[in-house]
């Protein structure tokens, strides 16, 4: 039996994304959402998501927008001078291990949360860009036996 996924990326981006990803879930729009954990509405779309169990949750990775969980004194090849990711448009190299620490520091921000994570993807579909994203996020999808979008 095939299954239909719609998935609203970017939920934690803002107050107003998440209300508008809630409602679109109320309306039938689409099955799920994934989560930012590095965003200002992080708070917000954890209070949304308790308040809607049944509306699956992933988690968004993200390396391109905003600061990172873990210490930038940690992930210096991930961020610019001011402590903020690189863009998608300026991202040159980065070191394996530091995409590591910082995706481990997603994921234990999301877990933290009480919620578990139906499923992980990346902001701008990076991990589809970058094979050591991809390696990254695969070792983790593996442990944890949870799926991981990919674009067909």
């Amino acid at each position: 039996m095939k299954q239909l996924i719609i998935n609203a990326d970017d939920f934690g981006l803002s107050p107003g994304v998440n209300q508008g990803i809630v409602e679109a879930y109320q309306a039938g729009g689409i099955s799920n959402t994934t989560l930012m954990v590095n965003m200002p509405g992080f708070t917000d779309a954890v209070r949304l998501a308790s308040l809607h169990p049944e509306m699956g949750v992933g988690l968004h990775f993200n390396l391109t927008y905003g600061r990172p969980v873990s210490d930038v004194r940690l992930v210096p090849s991930l961020v610019q001078k001011d402590g903020c990711f690189h863009s998608i448009s300026e991202i040159s190299s980065r070191e394996r291990s530091e995409i590591e620490i910082e995706l481990l520091a997603q994921w234990d921000r999301f877990i933290a949360t009480g919620l578990y994570p139906t499923h992980l993807d990346a902001h701008h579909h990076l991990h589809q860009v970058y094979p050591e994203v991809y390696e990254a996020m695969a070792r983790l999808a593996a442990r944890e036996n949870i799926p991981m979008r990919r674009l067909q």
